[in-house]
């Protein structure tokens, strides 16, 4: 018997005998190769807004048209953030680690808007400590709640106006330093619960329609007017510092529905090759 016709053979008895449905559930908007998709007219929250890279996030999402809540602890940062971007940014000043202030933002955020494209988190923070073992409990716990408490309130209290769309994007910013050893334990610890708190986000917040996703950039600076960055033979791509606008883009890639739609649960990293680069023992990567 030819082999098209077993094919089809094993295809009906497989759907007769399993009743396996070969209906598309789920219609996936596609993008299209060489096509920028708008946030015209879409809401977002970005945590940490007032910081290096979550001022660049911000600014992205206005340029594609889209509002912003920005939430920081910095009221004085926001209200410079705000003067840059007018009406398109609305600033809630917060200690993301506090639960009451966090349903507090929420609160208002849901008078604004009912529902929520996307929601990322920048809110972080490191103290970098120069002996890992004299680290204090205060520490420790500062960082902890900074890093991984305040991206876990934000989402579970915003889960319910981000449900409101169909396929939101929840993008966490991890780092390279919760996938390798780091000479910030505490820091790296945190992140790398974060980085587990988004693959379990991912499975419990898919019925609802939300994808989560996470970010980890390496050493991270704005990118120099000449648009290089120091060069480090160590790293594959010979970047000791990665530009903000490649990490930009990561987050805006995982956010769109239209770009991602069937990723979540993902972490990208995006550090010109450290973790891998460092771990090999070719002479051209020493």
């Amino acid at each position: 018997m030819p082999i098209r016709r077993i094919r089809r053979a094993v295809g009906r008895y497989l759907r007769k005998r399993l009743a396996i449905n070969t209906t598309p559930t789920t219609t996936w908007q596609v993008l299209s190769p060489g096509v920028e998709h708008s946030w015209s007219g879409r809401s977002v929250v970005v945590t940490g807004a007032a910081g290096l890279l979550g001022s660049e996030i911000v600014a992205a999402f206005v340029r594609s048209g889209a509002r912003v809540h920005a939430l920081d602890v910095r009221d004085g940062a926001l209200l410079e953030l705000a003067s840059r971007h007018g009406d398109r940014v609305i600033t809630h000043t917060a200690d993301l680690a506090d639960a009451q202030a966090v349903q507090r933002s929420a609160a208002e955020i849901a008078r604004r808007t009912t529902a929520l494209d996307a929601l990322v988190h920048c809110v972080g923070f490191n103290d970098y400590p120069t002996d890992p073992m004299s680290i204090t409990a205060e520490s420790w716990q500062h960082i902890v709640a900074t890093n991984l408490l305040a991206p876990a309130l934000v989402t579970s209290a915003l889960a319910p106006a981000l449900s409101a769309v169909q396929s939101a994007g929840v993008v966490m910013i991890t780092s390279v330093n919760g996938r390798a050893a780091s000479p910030w334990p505490h820091y790296a610890a945190a992140k790398a619960g974060l980085s587990k708190l988004t693959r379990d986000l991912a499975v419990h917040l898919a019925p609802r329609g939300i994808r989560v996703n996470a970010v980890a950039p390496g050493w991270t600076e704005p990118i120099t007017p000449s648009g290089t960055t120091p060069r480090a033979p160590r790293v594959p791509l010979t970047r000791s510092a990665i530009p903000t606008d490649a990490v930009v883009n990561a987050v805006l890639f995982l956010a769109d529905p239209a770009a991602s739609p069937c990723t979540t649960g993902q972490e990208l990293v995006v550090d010109a090759g450290v973790e891998v680069g460092l771990a090999q023992t070719v002479d051209g990567y020493r």
